[in-house]
């Protein structure tokens, strides 16, 4: 009887024991389970979003708004409203990402205007819609390769180009990209002569090209004049002339060249030439972000003298075994 007893209270004891386990499982599971719903609940997610005011300059300036604000975009972790803007319809991005319409104000609790060179944090959490305009001093870090990387593929044809430029072989190829308006509306006579590095002077390319030869010794070279201009012909007869070297041969459009004509082909094919001379132009230089020149040289400085400004500082950067070499040299 007493053993009978005896078994009795150890088996209650067996099962309470295991309910008290069961039940102090259970708690930690849920208090566990808690902790889990709880971070995911103060997570912060972003509720707002950027754009870019449409600029009205030509596709160089249009590309640099969109990549500046999708910079800031990535940067906060907030969403990046596209406009579509002259020849992006053409591109990749045109079919990424979420589009800008005249009704997405609406969606925001407030909209900011970034302009200016003052910084300002933007603020993911608010519901805020920020539009970015064309003064605002952003610092993109250019040598993101991550950025760079996201860049090539949204900025690329979607559709086929009409494009027969394609650097010849068994050469060294220069892409000369020479601006000078070719009638565009704001590109007046007065805008010109006040930009001596983006209108850069026949004289800073014929130097830029002789520059090359003299780097390239020895080896024939094939130079491209990539051209607004309504006349290219007189552009390279003048640089073939001045030039005078023999082992280099010249190409350009042979017709139809104005300021809105074979915008994105010439942007393309500029970017599969060994080498790159070009203005201080937003068009050519993503040419230079985005392509795959090993040599460009591009005008980053002036000075004045009794002619007016001419350029006296030229960056070249050139691609090693070991990496990009990247050198300024003094003219004057």
């Amino acid at each position: 009887m007493k053993r009978v007893l005896f078994i009795g209270i150890l088996s209650g004891l067996i099962i309470t024991n295991q309910n008290i386990c069961s039940k102090q499982h259970k708690r930690q599971c849920l208090e566990k389970h808690g902790i889990q719903q709880s971070k995911k609940l103060t997570k912060k997610i972003s509720t707002s979003a950027i754009t870019y005011n449409l600029n009205g300059g030509r596709f160089g300036d249009n590309l640099f708004s969109y990549c500046k604000t999708m910079w800031l975009a990535d940067k906060y972790g907030i969403s990046f409203l596209y406009k579509p803007f002259q020849y992006s319809k053409k591109l990749k991005l045109h079919k990424k990402g979420i589009k800008y319409t005249r009704r997405t104000p609406l969606k925001f609790k407030a909209v900011h205007y970034l302009t200016g060179s003052r910084f300002c944090k933007l603020q993911a959490e608010e519901n805020i819609l920020y539009i970015k305009k064309w003064y605002y001093d952003v610092q993109v870090d250019w040598k993101d390769a991550m950025f760079i990387k996201k860049l090539r593929k949204l900025i690329r044809p979607s559709v086929p180009l009409d494009n027969n430029i394609r650097p010849p072989k068994n050469c060294v190829t220069i892409a000369v990209h020479v601006r000078r308006g070719g009638g565009y509306r704001v590109d007046t006579k007065r805008l010109i002569d006040s930009q001596p590095l983006r209108f850069a002077s026949d004289q800073f390319y014929i130097d830029q090209i002789k520059r090359l030869a003299t780097m390239f010794e020895g080896k024939n070279l094939y130079v491209h004049i990539f051209t607004d201009d309504l006349n290219p012909q007189t552009i390279v007869e003048n640089f073939k002339r001045r030039v005078n070297l023999d082992r280099i041969s010249y190409g350009y459009r042979r017709s139809g060249n104005n300021p809105c004509s074979y915008v994105l082909e010439d942007f393309f094919a500029m970017m599969k030439f060994d080498c790159l001379i070009r203005p201080k132009s937003h068009y050519s230089r993503f040419v230079e972000r985005l392509g795959n020149n090993k040599v460009i040289i591009a005008p980053i400085h002036v000075s004045k003298n009794k002619g007016g400004e001419v350029i006296d500082t030229i960056r070249i950067r050139q691609l090693t075994d070991i990496g990009w070499e990247i050198k300024k040299i003094k003219l004057l």
